[in-house]
């Protein structure tokens, strides 16, 4: 796996093909590039068929350059993902998806400043599958060049979104930086701003430093830079810092293992003819091993002392007055204040803990603890330390109320009394030992004198995760059958209950929607009804999701309209039980039916592949926008029988149809275009004819090109039609 820099407006056209060819030969699994720009087309042709890639968002048109501003960027952010199209192991391929792209908050400097708002630059993230239950994600992104130290401040504040960004995506999984971070040790606060910070929750590398660096660690912020002697030297790379870097995590308990094997800086082999190097950075390449797998056993909800997130003193007071008082737990112990007086710590549920009433002074800073008419916390130099019987306020302690250093949103209750030699703070207290469990007043802070107060709200909110994580666990075992089948919709479940482990209240409504939408997906299956008429026996369909075919149609596909004669040929695409694939136009045929016939068609999470030619388009919401539909053609029965007839001004184009473009003046605005060149209606499917040549290739911007490339191709044929055709 790597994280390779493609200098698209470097290497020009044959130099982008070599660096395709480069990364083929090398056979690296996952590639991060960035400045793929106005060559995208050239790598395609240099990588051929071996790599699935990402979205390419577009080139940059110098001719508008002058016009550019930091406020108007042009669209697109030059990265681009690749991974290797074959089968990891055991006939099983790697698959990558939940693309998306974000640009960075702050950007500095104009086109001549490191062009860093010419485009808009910022990270990808991408979750890869590599078989067996084992994913990880792979955030690629391309920062700010800097020349200044306000420059240097936006890539450090690049850096926390980053991080930032990393830490809320607590799916479990391990994860991959890869790219140019045009940041340097020595000049940027990446200890700081990234790897400290995501210590927290991850294990996190650097491959550089980890591999070249050893014990020294990553070099000091403030010390001079560390520059590579000899940019065409392979050797010389493990002494110098360069900007593109490669950082992996592990989250902290995972049962997945992620190995370093080895690390290249590819110099030596990244180089043209006359000995110079393809681009201006080099391949940076890390290969790792990955061992263990996803266990069911590990898939558990978070517990209450993981969810729990302190309320505000302000927010207990309100509590009190307005529903009968608050939960309180202590941290370190994992009890709450529950019990008669006297009574020793026991409770660790919340649904057996009691509520208690808390009234603050905010004058004083001080609070009284106390639970109806006569029990009182209290914490003193007599010794009557936790729950107390008394019939008046006198028996509750006016504790000092102050925050935690220790624990976030916790507060430690405190009294100051004496205590051999001198008057000293006392912190309120669970103190466990082997035989016994009491409320103490400790001399000194720490996690067993953090308390959080714990609202009704937050009691709700985890009884409806914690429900639904439960439910969906267990559709493991009660769907197994069905998810085996399903097999991407298993993944997609054991991907959401790894996700919401670590699930606190803070995003617990968007986890438990995530958990419960799941057990809906799966318990209740996408299903969409089209009826086929006995008059017509064809229907049109698009839907935005992989179905199973129905018993009883057949899925067809338009491969070619012949003008003047106005017809279009068809050809099988898929039939029963077979996967119909999302957001592409078929056309349905039921040759059988005797009566007018309604069709189910369920998801499914199987994959399939878009038809390679097909020139019917897709229609998921109804259209209104007639301005761009004055060339579409609809199925319909009319008077002229069962056809393609052009949709008429200010018609609405219906959701989930398919339905064709011809832009062909010599149809009439009431004529048929007729399926399988027929005159009097429906005909058998013809068997293919002998094929005419292309004539002119077009990309689907109406510009000509030499030769068809990856994606969508309009061809036209030396007959006279039209066909699209897609190249994967």
């Amino acid at each position: 796996m790597a994280g390779v820099t493609v200098n698209g407006d470097g290497p020009g056209s044959d130099g982008t093909q070599a660096i395709g060819r480069y990364i083929v030969n090398k056979g690296i699994d996952i590639v991060g590039c960035s400045e793929d720009f106005n060559y995208n087309g050239d790598l395609v042709v240099g990588l051929g068929e071996n790599y699935h890639m990402g979205l390419w968002r577009g080139r940059i048109d110098f001719s508008a350059i002058s016009s550019i501003t930091g406020s108007n960027p042009i669209d697109t952010d030059g990265l681009m993902f690749l991974l290797r199209n074959t089968n990891y192991k055991d006939g099983k391929s790697m698959s990558f998806y939940d693309e998306s792209w974000t640009q960075w908050n702050e950007s500095l400097g104009g086109i001549d400043k490191g062009a860093n708002t010419l485009v808009k630059k910022g990270y990808r993230f991408y979750t890869v599958n590599l078989g067996d239950g084992v994913k990880i994600d792979v955030y690629v992104l391309h920062m700010n060049t800097a020349e200044t130290p306000d420059q240097i401040t936006v890539q450090d504040n690049q850096l926390t979104q980053l991080t930032e960004a990393v830490k809320a995506n607590t799916n479990g999984r391990p994860k991959l930086i890869i790219g140019d971070t045009n940041c340097r040790y020595t000049r940027n606060r990446v200890t700081d701003n990234l790897i400290t910070p995501l210590s927290e929750l991850y294990d996190i590398k650097d491959v550089w430093v980890e591999k070249f660096r050893g014990k020294q660690g990553a070099p000091a912020y403030g010390d001079a830079a560390l520059m590579v002697s000899d940019k065409t030297s392979s050797e010389a790379y493990k002494t110098g810092e360069i900007v593109d870097k490669i950082f992996y995590l592990v989250p902290k308990g995972c049962n997945l293992s992620m190995t370093l094997d080895d690390l290249v800086f590819d110099a030596d082999n990244y180089k043209k003819g006359d000995g110079t190097l393809l681009g201006d950075h080099v391949p940076v390449i890390a290969t790792f091993t990955i061992t263990g797998t996803i266990s069911t056993n590990a898939l558990n909800p978070a517990s209450q002392d993981e969810f729990w997130e302190g309320e505000t003193l302000e927010k207990a007071t309100t509590e009190t007055t307005n529903n009968g008082g608050i939960y309180i737990y202590n941290v370190g112990s994992g009890f709450y204040i529950t019990g008669s007086a006297g009574s020793s710590p026991s409770v660790n549920d919340i649904n057996y803990a009691e509520k208690w009433e808390v009234y603050y002074d905010s004058n004083k800073e001080t609070a009284t603890i106390s639970k109806g008419d006569n029990l009182r916390i209290r914490m003193d130099g007599t010794g009557d330390i936790g729950i107390i019987t008394k019939s008046n306020w006198f028996g509750a302690t006016n504790f000092t109320i102050k925050k935690s250093t220790s624990t976030n949103g916790a507060y430690k209750f405190v009294n100051n009394y004496y205590s051999f030699p001198s008057n000293i703070d006392h912190y309120f207290n669970i103190e466990v030992t082997e035989s016994s469990t009491k409320y103490t007043g400790a001399k000194t802070m720490g996690v067993y004198n953090d308390w959080l107060f714990i609202s009704e709200a937050q009691k709700t909110a985890y009884t409806k995760y914690l429900t639904a994580y439960e439910d969906a666990k267990a559709l493991l075992t009660k769907k197994k059958d069905y998810l085996n089948e399903e097999a991407a919709l298993k993944s997609e479940l054991e991907d959401i209950l790894l996700e919401t482990i670590n699930t606190k209240y803070s995003n617990s409504v968007a986890n438990t929607k995530k958990l419960n939408d799941i057990i809906y997906k799966i318990n209740n299956p996408w299903t969409f009804t089209k009826k086929i008429t006995v008059g017509a026996k064809y229907a049109t369909i698009c839907l935005p999701y992989n179905t199973k075919v129905p018993e009883g149609v057949t899925v067809k596909v338009v491969t070619e309209y012949t003008p003047g004669s106005h017809y279009v040929k068809t050809a099988d695409f898929a039939n029963a039980g077979e996967v119909m694939p999302a957001n592409n136009g078929f056309l349905l045929y039921a040759e059988d039916i005797t009566a007018d016939t309604e069709y189910k068609f369920v998801y499914t999470s199987k994959a399939a592949n878009a038809p390679g030619v097909n020139l019917l388009y897709g229609n998921v919401e109804r259209r209104t926008d007639y301005d761009n539909l004055s060339d579409v053609f609809v199925l319909a029965n009319k008077s002229l029988g069962v056809g393609f007839y052009h949709l008429q001004s200010e018609q609405a184009l219906a959701a989930n149809v398919a339905y064709l473009r011809i832009a062909d003046n010599s149809i009439a605005a009431t004529a048929k275009v007729f399926i399988d060149d027929s005159t009097t209606g429906v005909e058998a499917i013809e068997t293919e004819k002998s094929i005419a040549s292309p004539a002119a290739i077009y990309d689907t911007l109406g510009r000509q090109a030499k030769a068809m490339r990856r994606g969508v191709n309009i061809v036209r044929m030396s007959d006279g039609s039209v066909r699209k055709v897609i190249i994967k």
